[in-house]
This record gives C-alpha cells, structure tokens and sequence, in this order.
C-alpha cells in the first residue's frame, strides 16, 4: 500500500470564560501536528510494491524532553513546539482517569508557585476569596480546562530558568490523553495568545545577553532498531554538529517562526510553485510531517512522479533559503513498510505556508534566534553526534517515539 498523509479537522481552537483565545498543541494517534497544522491521516490507499529508495528505519512522530518546574523542581515530560508559545500541563487537580498515567504539576508542593487570577491581568494579586479564571480547551476531540499558575520553569540538567506563566490542567481532554508519552506541551513560539507574562520563551531567554538568545535543535535519522533522539540546546549552539555553513532566513512579523523560501526543489530543480514572491514556511518541531498548502499538495505528488505502484526512485524534496539548496533524500520522507510505503507528506489545511516537519529538521541543524529574529539551517553531523557530546548546562536530550 501507498499511503499518503494529508490533514483532518483541527486539533483545537481554545477559549477562556474571559474570551481569550489559544492554540495549544497536543497529539492524538499517531502524528503530531502544529497549531498551524492538522492530524495526519490516511486519505488514499493503493495497492503497491515496495518503492525504490525507501530505507527500514523508524521514523519518530514525537520527541520528547524534560523541564523542571517550581522550587523544588518537579519533573515533566513535554514535547517543545515552536508554533505555540505557551506551557499547559496537568495541575493536582487532574482527577480524570487519563490524567493518571501522567506526572502532574503540584503547586502546593512549590515555595515559588503564585496562583493567577485572571488571563489578562496575571500580575494582579489573587486574594484568597476571589475567584479564579478557568480557561477552557477544546483539543483532541473532547474538552480540558486549567488555570493559571506563576512559577519558575527550568530546562536543562542544571537549569536554565526563568518565571513564567503558565496552564494547569484540572480536566483531561478525555481517553486519548492516557496513551500520550508526555505530560504536556512547553511552546517555544515568539508570543502567547495571552498576555506576555505567558510566554516561555521570552521568560527563558529574555533576560540573557542578545548573543544567548538562541536555541539549537537537533534531530537524529533513526534506525531499524530506534527513532532515534537529539538535542534542544537553549542560549547556545552545538558547533560540532554543523556539518556546513550556516544559510540564514529572517522570520516574518508575528510570533511563528515563520520564513521566506525562494522556490521549492524536487530532485535538485526549482519547481516554480512560489512565484516571484516566494513562499511562506513555518520551522514547527511539533510536526512529524513535511506539510503543503492545500492548492499545491497535488502539484508537488505530479513532480515527485510516484505511480500508484510504489515502485519509482522518488526524487529529493527541498527548499531554496537565501538562494542556497536545502534538499531532503526521499529515503527520509518514503518510510518503507511490510506491505508497502508511507509518504510522511501531508497538507497544511488551509494555510498557505509549508511546514517544515521532522523530515525536514532531521537532516539540518536548526539555530533559532529570538534577538535578531531570524532561523539558520546547516547540515546536520550526524557521526559526530553519534560519538557522544560533551555535557552542556542548557541541554535538553530529546527521546523520539511514536505513540
């Protein structure tokens, strides 16, 4: 079989009793997916053979991490999302059967946790009769809500801190939930939906030189026997596992890590797709898919050439960043199965900007700069990375999986 991922309802739209919107990004089954993005599904099966160029290996949907929060520090496991810029996980008052399998946050047990009131005013102090503010979440098919909650938040294995903002969960999004590898969900976007107070990144990185205020990413192949892992390095970059020059893209107003492409390639070629203007894409490491616009899925599957048999060498798939070729093997978008293959492509809903997925970050290292604003992309060493790295303070080893 031939299966070709593209996209399904939104994840979620979330809204508080206050009227203050969010986009927050969990997953469900087996993909990942950006706020920006959608659950990938199966929308076309064929009978096919095995296609030329594929590799066994495991491809992970997830990677997941630890952060540290309150004093003293409590451990969660939570996936790090670019395009969402908040961290939601369960509270102690997440009594629903899902929530049991989950690490929870509990604030009682922190010296430095302040409850919050009110979104839009979390600097206002909580007197102890007021009422509280919930926010409620729509996401995985079934509703959540938490509350807010001020405390210290640290990656990395001696802490890399900073105060922020964040949500509680005291009702689960149902059943689903249970089946999840992580806790929860920290977003690494340039803003919140909320106020300012909300956003971890700015928390984590605001108030370190401009130089600091970066983080690096790194994604390894996989194997037949793992999904392999990687690295979230935060104020700094891992020079030894870049294995070229860095090629550098300003990212657009607003709070996504969102760029510029030239055009996009397939097999080395410029494809034309992108006009004179270029095309939007979004850096996400919250999706396990390399995503197209709606109008131009169909367009990039007729350039790939891949007949209903599953048996044509694909050819590479790429972007050109700042007039540089960023190419992707196809053995690294066509996973190879027992009865057939996979595409790990699917369709941005009805976006108009690509997402550049794990099939994408895991063949670049990946720089993100908050202070100038910008996303780099060099190769990724993946040998040198394989020989072991020396320990950093604000690095955080990402275990990839699939649920």
């Amino acid at each position: 079989w031939l299966k070709v991922l593209g996209s399904s309802e939104p994840l979620h739209a979330a809204r508080s009793s206050v009227g203050m919107f969010s986009r927050i990004i969990v997953a469900q089954a087996c993909y990942l997916a950006s706020s920006v993005g959608f659950v990938g599904r199966v929308v076309h099966e064929v009978s096919s053979h095995m296609m030329g160029g594929t590799r066994h290996a495991k491809f992970a949907t997830q990677y997941v991490g630890l952060v540290h929060v309150g004093q003293p520090s409590q451990e969660l496991r939570v996936v790090f999302d670019t395009s969402s810029g908040q961290l939601i996980v369960p509270g102690s008052d997440c009594g629903d059967p899902s929530c049991v399998s989950h690490r929870k946050y509990l604030s009682k047990n922190s010296t430095s946790a302040v409850e919050i009131g009110w979104a839009d005013e979390p600097t206002t102090p909580l007197a102890a009769d007021d009422p509280r503010d919930t926010k409620s979440l729509t996401f995985l098919g079934g509703e959540a809500a938490g509350e807010f909650v001020r405390d210290q938040v640290c990656v990395g294995a001696e802490g890399f801190c900073g105060v922020a903002d964040f949500i509680a969960l005291k009702e689960s999004p149902g059943e689903g939930f249970s089946n999840l590898e992580f806790d929860g969900v920290l977003g690494l976007a340039l803003t919140s939906p909320d106020a300012n107070e909300f956003n971890v990144l700015s928390a984590l990185l605001g108030s370190k030189p401009p130089a600091s205020q970066v983080f690096g990413l790194y994604l390894s192949l996989g194997s037949t026997s793992s999904f392999g892992d990687g690295e979230l390095l935060f104020g700094g970059v891992r020079e030894e596992l870049l294995a070229s020059t860095v090629v550098w893209a300003n990212i657009s107003a607003g709070g996504l890590w969102e760029i510029r492409v030239d055009d996009v390639i397939v097999g080395g070629k410029p494809s034309n797709v992108c006009g004179d203007t270029g095309c939007k894409a979004v850096v996400d490491t919250g999706a396990s898919l390399l995503l197209a616009p709606g109008a131009l899925l169909a367009t990039l599957f007729e350039k790939l050439g891949i007949d209903d048999d599953c048996n044509t060498q694909a050819p590479s798939i790429g972007f050109i960043v700042d007039g540089q070729h960023l190419e992707i093997p196809s053995s690294e978008f066509v996973q190879q199965e027992e009865n057939g293959c996979k595409l790990l492509l699917g369709r941005a809903g009805g976006g108009s900007a690509w997402v550049l997925g794990y099939p994408f970050l895991r063949q670049f290292y990946t720089i993100f700069d908050m202070h100038k604003r910008r996303v780099g992309f060099a190769s990724a060493n993946h040998t040198r990375f394989a020989q072991g790295l020396e320990s950093r303070v604000a690095a955080v080893e990402l275990v990839g999986g699939s649920p």
